[in-house]
C-alpha cells in the first residue's frame, strides 16, 4: 500500500469508495476542485493502482495555521487494516511539515468506526461549535 499526493486519475477510484459505501456529499466536481485547489490536501492510499482510500482536508484560507480535515474513507473490503490511519497520519505528517499547528475533523457523530479512529490517533471531541446547513435555492 502506498499513500500518495491525489492525481485526476485517481477520482474514478474515489468515486467508486462513495458509491461502496453510499455516500453522496462528495462528487466528481468537488473532487477536481480539490485537486485545483492550493490550499486542499488530497491524499490516496493505492493498492497497486487500485484507490483503497483517501483523504481530504485544507487549510484555512483566513488563518494558514489550521487545517480542517474533512473527508477520510477506506473501502469496506480493506477495513480494521490500518489503512484510515495510516492515511491520516500521513495527512497529519505533511501538515506538520507546512508549520500547520491544528487540525480538525469533522465526523458524523454517528459513525462509531470514524470517532473511534479520531480518538485513538489522539484527537478530542470538541463542543464548541455546531454545523448548521442551508441550502440555496
Amino acid at each position: 500500500m502506498k499513500i500518495l499526493n491525489a492525481k485526476k486519475r485517481d477520482i474514478s477510484g474515489c468515486l467508486a469508495l462513495l458509491k461502496e459505501t453510499k455516500e453522496t456529499h462528495f462528487n466528481e466536481k468537488k473532487f477536481k476542485l480539490a485537486l485545483q485547489n492550493k490550499n486542499t490536501l488530497f491524499l490516496v492510499a493505492k493498492n497497486k493502482e487500485d484507490v483503497i482510500g483517501y483523504v481530504i482536508g485544507f487549510v484555512s484560507p483566513c488563518d494558514y495555521e489550521d487545517v480542517l480535515l474533512q473527508e477520510t474513507r477506506v473501502s469496506i473490503k480493506q477495513r480494521r487494516k490500518g489503512f484510515g490511519t495510516k492515511l491520516v497520519n500521513e495527512f497529519l505528517k505533511r501538515t506538520r511539515k507546512k508549520g500547520i499547528d491544528s487540525v480538525g475533523a469533522i465526523i458524523d457523530r454517528e459513525d462509531k468506526i470514524g470517532i473511534k479512529l479520531y480518538s485513538k490517533l489522539g484527537f478530542s471531541k470538541k463542543n464548541k461549535w455546531l454545523w448548521y446547513d442551508y441550502k440555496i435555492k
